[in-house]
């Protein structure tokens, strides 16, 4: 709920720091929370960062979930990838 709470204050930094700490403390996000993470990340060009958060989603095998999915679309899109969009229809 922090995470998202700072993302809709445009506390972009913020969110991306608490998530980091999740992460330390092993405390696992979900796919609400890097749904918002990416868009965010799209958002504000942080394109780089979106992609790291793609790879974890990938690493962390999300179940087939479209939330994820609408968010990596995008990310693809956004960086000129659409056959990587493509693939997740």
């Amino acid at each position: 709920a922090a995470i998202h709470a700072h993302i809709e204050a445009d506390q972009i930094e913020k969110a991306l720091k608490l998530f980091h700490d999740m992460n330390q403390r092993k405390i696992p996000a979900d796919s609400k929370t890097y749904c918002s993470l990416i868009l965010a990340c799209i958002k504000s060009d942080r394109i780089d960062t979106a992609k790291r958060l793609a790879e974890d989603i990938r690493q962390k095998a999300f179940a087939e979930n479209v939330l994820i999915d609408q968010a990596l679309i995008d990310l693809y899109v956004h960086c000129g990838n659409t056959l990587e969009a493509k693939a997740l229809f």
